[in-house]
């Protein structure tokens, strides 16, 4: 039967943080049955004092074996473990024989603290919330706390659009600005969970938020104006559109407020309609057109869809009259003009004043020329 070359392998110590797989120590064993037998081979046992299966004893059968970290160590939870293992054969012993205290061996470990970050009670947090929920309100709580039982804080990053702010004791997430699931509709922030008097030791874990929608927008036509021509009258197609998701968008409704004697109008799909003109016009006009249109919820609002009814040029686009692109001053204009008239004349008049003024002396000079030429 196996005999340990020693039973007691006395105290170990480990630090918690030591990482699975780490040694402890070796064991060994002998057995002085032929080697070629079965019976020879040697197998060891943790019998007693492995709280949680912390720790397992690799052998290769020939009477060495390792005890090593099988579950990663927790000072809190256990510091100290009082380890029995024992070596077996395979195979049964023969009969009348027993196991001694020979095939038997004891040894201590102790679990020594290490200063460990914030632990997070949970490693997924996902947050659906409406985007119309009101400003203060509480989103979602994050928990943690410090295997050490320290104090512990916590700060928020990644809020890009300043949305939430985070109280650094107790881990409530909070809206301090309204949402908008239109502009964003999932977004991610980073708490990061520290120990208070040692920013250093921290852990952080990523919030996952979610927007539901509400029904906070009417549908909108897209182009509120357009022309049709008096020789060739075609059909007018309209489009809306809505900032809202289904169920809170379309199928549209369009109607006419008021039903009127020359228009109609018709859904085609979920987002657009036509409009049609029943009789041909007989002088050009800008028609005023109000139609309601509503969401599948029924939200909706009068708007306002302007059709210029005009002559168009062989191209098709309205044609406008030359009398019409006339140049038409304004008041500053014709003000200006009129400066510029009047800075003309006093320049005319001052140019003839000087040229009069150079005649009068010119003849003076001639006259006593000629007195003097007298005498």
């Amino acid at each position: 039967m196996p005999l340990f070359e020693k039973n007691n392998y006395g105290n170990h110590t480990l630090t918690e943080d030591s990482p699975v797989g780490s040694t402890v120590l070796t064991l060994k064993a002998t057995d002085a049955d032929d080697p070629d037998s079965g019976s020879s081979l040697i197998e060891f046992h943790i019998s007693a004092g492995n709280d949680g299966d912390v720790f397992k004893v690799e052998t290769d059968g020939n009477g060495v074996g390792h005890l090593v970290v099988a579950k990663p160590l927790d000072f809190e939870s256990s510091h100290t473990y009082d380890l029995q293992i024992d070596a077996r054969n395979p195979e049964p012993l023969m009969k009348g024989l027993e196991y001694g205290g020979e095939s038997t061996a004891v040894l201590s470990v102790c679990v020594t603290d290490v200063d460990e970050a914030p632990e997070f009670s949970l490693d997924i947090l996902d947050v659906t919330v409406a985007e119309d929920i009101t400003k203060g309100s509480v989103v979602f709580k994050v928990e943690a706390k410090d295997p050490e039982g320290k104090e512990i804080s916590f700060k928020m990053d990644g809020d890009s659009q300043g949305w939430l702010e985070l109280d650094a004791a107790t881990g409530e997430i909070r809206t301090k600005e309204k949402l908008d699931r239109e502009k964003l509709e999932t977004f991610e922030v980073t708490v990061i969970a520290f120990e208070t008097d040692n920013p250093e030791k921290s852990s952080e874990r990523v919030v996952h938020v979610r927007l539901l929608d509400v029904n906070d927008n009417v549908p909108k036509l897209i182009e509120t104006q357009t022309f049709i021509c008096m020789q060739d009258i075609k059909p007018i197609v309209i489009k809306a559109q809505d900032g809202d998701s289904v169920p809170f968008s379309q199928p549209f409704t369009f109607a006419f407020v008021k039903k009127s004697p020359n228009w109609e109008l018709r859904a085609i799909d979920g987002t657009t309609a036509e409009v049609r003109l029943k009789k041909k016009p007989i002088k050009e006009a800008t028609i005023p057109l109000y139609i309601d249109i509503l969401d599948s919820a029924g939200l909706g609002v009068t708007q306002l869809f302007e059709v210029k009814v005009c002559n168009c040029t062989e191209l098709g686009h309205c044609y406008i009259p030359p009398q019409g692109q006339g140049f038409k001053p304004g008041l500053g204009t014709i003000i200006g003009i009129l400066a510029g008239v009047l800075g003309v004349c006093i320049i005319v008049a001052v140019v003839a004043i000087k040229r009069s003024s150079k005649k009068s002396k010119k003849k003076g000079l001639n006259e006593e020329e000629e007195r003097n030429a007298i005498m």
